[in-house]
C-alpha cells in the first residue's frame, strides 16, 4: 500500500520521481535460503535496498552479504541485538532488541516486588533466544530463577 501511495504521489521526489517496485524473496526460515535469496535479490534482481526478514536466524547471516555488496538492509522485525552490534555500515535495525527487552522485563518484574521467577517459552529457536535474555536480565537484577519450562510452539 505504501509503494502504491508513493508512486501515485509522483514517486521519490529527490530521485526525480523514481517509482518504487516491490521484489519479493523467501528465506523459508533458514539461513541458507535467506542467504541465497539475499544474493539473488541483489545480484540478479538489482534491488537497491532490502527490507526484512522477521527471523534473527536468517537475518544475521544475510547482513554479511548486504554489507559485502553495499546494499542497505533495513531490519524492521528481527530482534537479536547482534544484528547491529557489529556496527555494519549498511545494516539498519528499526526495532528494539531482544536483549533490551530482557533487561527491561527483568527490571519491571523487580519493581513489582518479584524475588523469584520461572521462565516459560515455546520450544523453538525464538523461545531459546528469549529464555537466554530473560535469564541474563533476571540474574542481573538478582532475581532467583527457579526453573525454565518449554511448551509446544503450536499450542
Amino acid at each position: 500500500m505504501a509503494i502504491d501511495e508513493i508512486n501515485a504521489a509522483g514517486g521519490i521526489q529527490c530521485l526525480d520521481g523514481a517509482m518504487l517496485e516491490l521484489v519479493k524473496g523467501d528465506s523459508k526460515g533458514t539461513a541458507e535460503a535467506g542467504n541465497s535469496e539475499m544474493e539473488r535479490l541483489i545480484t540478479q534482481e538489482g534491488v537497491v535496498a532490502v527490507l526484512g526478514s522477521a527471523l534473527s536466524g536468517t537475518t544475521l547471516p544475510a547482513t554479511e552479504i548486504a554489507e559485502r555488496l553495499k546494499v542497505p538492509y533495513i531490519v524492521p522485525n528481527a530482534l537479536d541485538g547482534n544484528i547491529t552490534e557489529k556496527g555494519l555500515q549498511y545494516i539498519f535495525q528499526t526495532v528494539s532488541t531482544l536483549q533490551q527487552w530482557g533487561m527491561d522485563d527483568a527490571a519491571w518484574v523487580k519493581e513489582q516486588g518479584a524475588k523469584t521467577a520461572v521462565i516459560t517459552v515455546p520450544n523453538f529457536s525464538f523461545g531459546k533466544e528469549v529464555e537466554e535474555v530473560w535469564k541474563q536480565g533476571l540474574e542481573a537484577e538478582g532475581i532467583e530463577i527457579l526453573g525454565a519450562l518449554t511448551y509446544d510452539g503450536g499450542a
